[in-house]
């Protein structure tokens, strides 16, 4: 199959044009398994979203993982702005990636909970109670993040949870910061 240039979200060697991210992938690889909270956060076409698609791979292979890969595209900015809107929507994305990962489970489990969080505290007792409940490392990823700051409050929030010996949530934001 002939190679095309794509400009329209993830790329796959086999399809794409592409420079050898392998380094890079191996650096952030290590940053996920120090535990290490951090942002990808490069202009257009630079390979976030790609990079982001190949650790999600890589990590769902594994029983060892709870792997949540969220785009907030969806989420329109009155549902940003107001913190319960933003809490309860962003526990029905976590929800709906256990939906499609087949993990009905956590999936019954997160959205029994979603309309009962209501601030940024709440959220990150449900991730403490969703990690303990999974029995895994957990990693977040974020693609289009434009809600990074809001984000880093839960991060911070959470980190607790990260220093557990049978809990660890790992996070990765990718997507532009807001100023």
């Amino acid at each position: 199959m002939e190679k095309d240039f794509n400009i329209t979200g993830t790329c796959f060697p086999h399809l794409h044009f592409m420079a050898d991210t392998s380094a890079k992938f191996k650096e952030t690889i290590n940053l996920v398994n120090k535990g290490l909270y951090f942002a990808i956060n490069r202009p257009r076409q630079y390979g976030k979203t790609t990079m982001l698609e190949t650790i999600m791979r890589t990590l769902v292979q594994s029983d060892e993982w709870l792997v949540f890969s969220i785009s907030f595209e969806g989420i329109d900015s009155q549902t940003s702005s107001e913190m319960t809107p933003f809490c309860q929507a962003f526990v029905r994305l976590l929800a709906d990636e256990m939906y499609n990962r087949g993990n009905v489970e956590l999936e019954n489990f997160l959205k029994e909970k979603a309309d009962t969080v209501i601030t940024l505290n709440d959220v990150s007792r449900l991730i403490t109670e969703l990690a303990h409940k999974s029995n895994r490392k957990m990693i977040l990823l974020i693609n289009e993040s434009k809600l990074v700051l809001l984000l880093s409050d839960l991060i911070n929030l959470s980190a607790t949870v990260s220093t557990s010996k049978t809990v660890q949530l790992r996070s990765v934001l990718v997507g532009k910061t807001v100023s």
